[in-house]
């Protein structure tokens, strides 16, 4: 697989039948995270238990009786390590039919250029001109459908934003496609740098099956999430290539 930029947020979900052994595992759960020492935090409900893993508690699990959620925070998170704590988790559940479910991401690509710059270099390259006279795109926030191979589909949100408007995108202010998770709307920003002027795009990725599916849940889980972390990266590199096409050009003739 290529090496595509990564995101600062992933929501993965995954839904299957409800399952009686999710309420006989739900408190060995939590202890073995805690034994393992990466439980920060936890809360337990009727139907559900979820938990903050991993260091700087940034990252959620959210384990219910007929599904997971999991919640990576921080664009330099260690996905495998949160990966491999919900395949453990999925496996004590041993949910017996699986569907799959979303993966939602956030990613903001610093654009090393000023914000009317940006702006106006993204409407001249992803846009065709509006046909009237002395009418021209000035700002934009871009909606698209997505289709990817295997039946994966997908939906984004983009445009450019000054650093002041990124912590209102990151908890979902103004979002358009779909609320974002609790646990992201939670999060605290305050303390992050971010670039003066980014492209910032918001996707989330679904994978239809005319059928639910047999097996282990984490096979399909892990492979769909792959491909869509692939997907959701290519295509918000495709776009900051576009919009900073000159910029490369000037570069490569000048060495």
């Amino acid at each position: 697989m290529p090496t595509v930029v990564g995101p600062w947020t992933q929501t993965l979900t995954v839904h299957w039948r409800p399952e009686l052994q999710f309420y006989e595992e739900r408190i060995p759960m939590l202890r073995k995270l805690e034994n393992d020492g990466v439980l920060k935090a936890f809360s337990v409900g009727d139907d559900y238990v979820a938990a903050r893993i991993l260091d700087g508690g940034h990252h959620q699990m959210t384990i219910r009786k007929d599904g997971l959620s999991l919640d990576i925070i921080g664009n330099d998170a260690d996905t495998q390590a949160v990966l491999a704590i919900a395949v453990e988790a999925i496996q004590r559940v041993a949910p017996t039919r699986t569907r799959l479910g979303t993966a939602r991401f956030y990613h903001l690509v610093p654009l090393d250029m000023l914000f009317d710059e940006a702006v106006a270099r993204s409407v001249e390259r992803l846009f065709p001109p509006i046909a009237t006279p002395n009418i021209s795109g000035t700002d934009y926030a871009m909606l698209m459908d997505l289709k990817a191979p295997d039946e994966v589909t997908g939906q984004v949100e983009f445009g450019v934003v000054r650093g002041v408007e990124v912590r209102d995108r990151l908890v979902g202010v103004g979002q358009r496609i779909a609320p974002a998770s609790q646990a992201v709307r939670d999060y605290d920003w305050t303390s992050t740098k971010f670039p003066d002027v980014a492209l910032f795009a918001d996707s989330v990725w679904e994978q239809h099956t005319s059928t639910e599916q047999d097996g282990p849940a984490w096979e399909g889980l892990l492979r769909f999430w792959a491909d869509a972390t692939e997907y959701a990266g290519l295509s918000v590199e495709a776009l900051q290539r576009r919009i900073t096409m000159d910029c490369y050009n000037k570069g490569r003739e000048s060495i």
